[in-house]
């Protein structure tokens, strides 16, 4: 079981930078911009610039915990903070609107993904 959780953690996504392919570790990725024809991949780090699709990385965080707010956003959930209204605002202060068709489902992920952490800190103690 703990290596599971191990291995969840060390989940990464490819993506291509000056045609190379780069990896990035999912815990790492803050929130990922679809700008134009490119994305922006914010890290806790930095932010990395690739032509890859946002659909093509989307693809790549099947299970993860992550969130598509808006159209040209996609979340991870471990970088939220609160969800006021009508946007989540992430922990390095960053506030992201939610479309209005994604309101509910929204709210829904994050509320279950809020109800993991509280079962798997349960589990640890």
């Amino acid at each position: 079981n703990n290596f599971f959780h191990a291995h969840k953690n060390i989940r990464t996504i490819t993506f291509k930078v000056n045609r190379m392919d780069e990896q990035v570790y999912l815990s790492d990725i803050i929130w990922i911009e679809a700008d134009g024809h490119r994305c922006i991949i914010h890290t806790r780090e930095e932010d990395i610039v690739t032509r890859t699709s946002l659909s093509q990385l989307e693809s790549q965080l099947e299970g993860a915990d992550f969130v598509h707010p808006i159209r040209y956003a996609l979340v991870s959930m471990a970088s939220v903070a609160t969800i006021p209204t009508e946007e989540l605002v992430l922990t390095n202060g960053e506030v992201i609107p939610i479309s209005r068709d994604q309101r509910a489902t929204v709210k829904r992920a994050y509320t279950n993904y809020k109800m993991k952490s509280l079962l798997k800190k349960g589990e640890d103690r």
